[in-house]
Formats: structure tokens, sequence, C-alpha cells
């Protein structure tokens, strides 16, 4: 429940192999042609490139989230099981499965799209029942991840909720977080 980045990932780095790195662990073939970790040198200007001042924005923005809502979306040791479910879901194009996690009063729906080339449009059932948030009047979903106004919905609509997720690849793209909880 760690992610982990090596140097550079978060700002999606060219890489550059070390000159005397080899692919082999010894250096004993095609020294400048090794991927092996910490084998790159990192080209920190490439920081000034929108596109990869975007991935670090976009990174930033992860960290944040789910530092504010650590209650929720982070493991401890010794704690049990997350509250974690797969959202069933329709979608215009392939998406990893979106999922939600839960605790007391608020549920935080993550759902990703990796394409590079395409929006995806979801139809996701949420099911406020199966997480212990059922049989309110009215709830309230903020979407963390666009910084958006929060909107008020009932619970047949969460149960027909949709969205659209920006291609990945691009600033606020590949990812859409909404946090959702009774009024």
């Amino acid at each position: 429940m760690i992610p982990i980045f090596f140097s550079g990932e978060e700002f999606d780095a060219t890489f550059h192999a070390l000159p005397e790195l080899s692919p082999y662990l010894y250096g004993d073939k095609e020294a400048g042609k090794g991927r092996w970790l910490y084998g790159a040198m990192l080209d920190w200007d490439e920081l000034k490139e929108p596109e990869h001042r975007d991935m670090f924005v976009d990174v930033r923005r992860m960290m944040a989230i789910r530092k504010q809502y650590a209650g929720i979306l982070s493991m401890w040791p010794g704690d049990k099981e997350p509250n974690l479910k797969a959202v069933q879901h329709e979608a215009s194009i392939q998406v990893p499965v979106p999922y939600v996690r839960w605790k007391d009063r608020i549920a935080i729906l993550i759902a990703a799209n990796r394409n590079r080339s395409q929006d995806a449009n979801l139809e996701l059932k949420i099911s406020l029942a199966d997480l212990g948030l059922g049989n309110h009047k009215k709830y309230i979903v903020t979407d963390l991840w666009a910084a958006a106004e929060a909107k008020m919905y009932t619970e047949a609509e969460l149960y027909d909720f949709r969205c659209t997720i920006k291609r990945d690849g691009i600033a606020g793209g590949g990812l859409s977080v909404f946090k959702i909880e009774p009024t």
C-alpha cells in the first residue's frame, strides 16, 4: 500500500544510462545501454518542460490527497484489512477496476484511465449500502482530483454515477478521486 517511485519517476524523467553501465550486472557488454536500479542520470531541467512539470504536479496532488485522507487511504502496521471494494462499472474503453475505500462516514472513490489517446466515460454502480453509508437523503460528492465544486446526489444517482476520466499523460489526466459523504 506504499507507492514507490525511483528517483525521476515522479516527473517521468527520460532515462539516461550512466556511461559505464551495462545491462549485465558486472558490465561485460555494451556499456551505456543498461537499465538497472540506480543506473540513471537525471536531467532536472526536464522539470521546465510542460509534460514533465505536469506529471510532477499530479504526483504532488496524489500525495496531498493521500496525506489529507490518510485515515482512509493509508494502511498502518497492525491494522486490520482496509475497507476496500471494487466498484461495478461500465466504461467506453478498458480501464483498471475502480475501487472505493471508506471509514466512518466518508468514502473515497478512485478510478483511473491508463489510455494515452482517449478519455474514458464511466458509469459506476456505487452501492452505498455495502459501505454502511446507505439510507441517507443526500450525499455530498467532492471531486478531489479536479478540485471542483462539491455536488449533491441521491443514493439512486450514485448507483448510476457517471464521470469522464481524461486520457493519461496530460495534466490532470489518468485519474479521478471523489469523496462521498452523507449529509
